[in-house]
C-alpha cells in the first residue's frame, strides 16, 4: 500500500508519468472507455479524461479513492469517472473497456497480484481488439559490485559492537532481496534479459529463466542487480536501468550472494533465477554457478530463495503443519461472534455492546470493541 508521500512521488516521477499521459493521448479515441486498475488518487483516471475518454473505471482497493472522488469533482470529471473500491478480480463492469491502464508493479513487475489481475482483467474486462498500457516490461539481470549495499544487509548479523553471533539471521538475510540504486560502475557484467512480460500475451503470473556471463576482468560481485524497462505504447516507455541518467521511483532490485564472489579473467557464471507467485507474494529463487575457463564443473554453487530467508518459528510451523488440529484463541472467538452478528440486522454499535458484554476481560466498554468490529466490517461488509 503507498501513502500519499508515495504516490506524490510517483506524479513527480516525470519520465514515468509522462510516458503514461503520452501513451493514454496516442490511444485514446472519442467514445473510449477506459479502466485504471489501482487508480491511487486518480491521476490516470484524470489523465484520461482530459484526452477525451468518454467513460473511466477507476478501480482502487484502498481508502486513497476518497482523494481521487474529490480530485475528479476538482477537475471537473465526476460525471465521467465511475470509482469502484475493491480489487479489479473481484469486479463485473457493464461493458467491455478499449483500454486498461495500470501501474502496479513495485521495483519489478513480479509484485502481488500484478500480473494475475492484468491476466484477468484482459481476459474479462477488455474488448477484443482492446489495448494494455504498458505494452510490456523487459526485465534485466547483472551482476554487481556494491560492497556497501551488501555490509549493509549482512554487517549487522556478522560484525557488531558486541561481537553477538547470529549465524540463522546471517543465512536468512542474504535470502533476502532489496530495493537498491545502482550506478554503472557497480555493474560487473553487461546486462542479459532475463524476461519478457508482454501483456497482450502473458499468461501465467511465474517466471523463470537462466543468464550466464564470461568474466573478462578480475571483479568482486556480490549479487545480482534487477531492473524492467517500460513500454508503455508503441512510441513511449522509459527505462529504469543503472545504465541511464534518468531514475525513476522503483530503484533496482538487489539479490545477494551467500558472499561475495572473487572473480578472474575467463571464468564464467551462469544464474537460473524464477519468480513464483505464492499467496499474495512472490517467492523468489536464484541459484548461481560459478567456474573457471573451459571447466564444467562449478568451483562454487549457491542456492538461495526468499523462502529460505522467512523467519519461521517452530511454533509458528506447527501451527502450519498438515496434522495440526486447531482451536480458535479469544481473539478468534471474538471474530467469528463478531462475523455471527454481521447481517442480523445490527447496527455496529448494537454488535459492539454485545461484543462488550461477552467478553468482558478484553473490552472495557462497547466503544473500545467498536473499533474490532469496525475494522471486521470494514474487511468482510458491504
Amino acid at each position: 500500500m503507498y501513502s500519499l508521500h508515495g504516490f506524490g512521488n510517483m506524479l513527480l516521477d516525470r519520465g514515468r508519468t509522462r510516458a503514461f499521459a503520452e501513451g493514454l493521448r496516442a490511444c485514446i479515441q472519442p467514445d473510449c472507455v477506459v479502466i485504471d486498475i489501482g487508480c491511487g488518487p486518480g491521476i490516470l483516471s484524470l489523465l484520461a479524461c482530459r484526452f477525451g475518454a468518454r467513460r473511466v473505471y477507476a478501480i482502487e482497493p484502498d481508502d486513497v479513492i476518497a482523494c481521487a472522488r474529490d480530485a475528479a469533482a476538482a477537475n471537473g470529471f465526476a460525471d465521467r469517472i465511475v470509482f469502484l473500491q475493491g480489487l479489479s478480480t473481484a469486479l463485473t463492469l457493464p461493458e467491455k473497456a478499449d483500454i486498461v491502464v495500470a501501474d502496479i508493479r513495485g521495483v519489478l513487475p513480479f509484485f502481488g497480484s500484478s500480473i494475475t489481475s492484468l491476466i484477468d482483467a484482459r481476459t474479462r474486462l477488455l474488448a477484443a481488439d482492446g489495448i494494455i498500457l504498458p505494452h510490456r516490461d523487459k526485465v534485466w539481470v547483472a551482476l554487481v559490485e556494491e560492497p556497501e549495499q551488501y555490509e549493509e544487509l549482512v554487517g549487522p548479523w556478522s560484525d557488531n559492537e558486541y561481537q553477538l553471533a547470529f549465524p540463522d539471521a546471517r543465512s536468512k538475510i542474504t535470502n533476502t532481496w532489496e530495493k537498491a540504486r545502482f550506478k554503472p560502475g557497480d555493474l560487473v557484467t553487461s546486462p542479459v534479459c532475463w524476461q519478457v512480460v508482454d501483456y497482450s500475451t502473458v499468461n501465467t503470473p511465474h517466471a523463470r529463466g537462466t543468464a550466464s556471463w564470461v568474466i573478462h576482468q578480475p571483479r568482486r560481485a556480490h549479487g545480482l542487480a534487477l531492473w524492467f524497462d517500460s513500454e508503455i505504447s508503441k512510441d513511449h516507455g522509459y527505462s529504469n536501468s543503472p545504465l541511464v541518467d534518468e531514475k525513476h521511483i522503483y530503484g533496482n532490485g538487489f539479490f545477494p550472494f551467500t558472499h561475495p564472489l572473487e572473480l578472474c579473467a575467463s571464468d564464467w557464471v551462469q544464474v537460473h533465477l524464477r519468480a513464483d507467485l505464492a499467496g499474495g507474494g512472490y517467492i523468489w529463487s536464484w541459484n548461481t554457478s560459478v567456474g573457471s575457463g573451459s571447466a564444467t564443473l562449478p568451483r562454487e554453487v549457491f542456492r538461495q530463495s526468499t523462502f529460505l530467508g522467512m523467519p519461521f518459528s517452530r511454533e509458528t510451523l506447527r501451527k502450519k503443519a498438515h496434522s495440526f488440529v486447531p482451536t480458535l484463541n479469544e481473539a478468534g472467538e471474538i471474530d467469528r461472534t463478531i462475523l455471527k452478528e454481521m447481517g442480523t440486522g445490527l447496527s455496529l454499535e448494537q454488535i459492539a455492546r454485545k461484543i462488550a458484554q461477552h467478553f468482558p476481560g478484553r473490552f472495557r466498554s462497547w466503544s473500545e470493541a467498536l473499533t474490532r468490529v469496525g475494522e471486521i466490517s470494514a474487511q468482510y461488509g458491504v
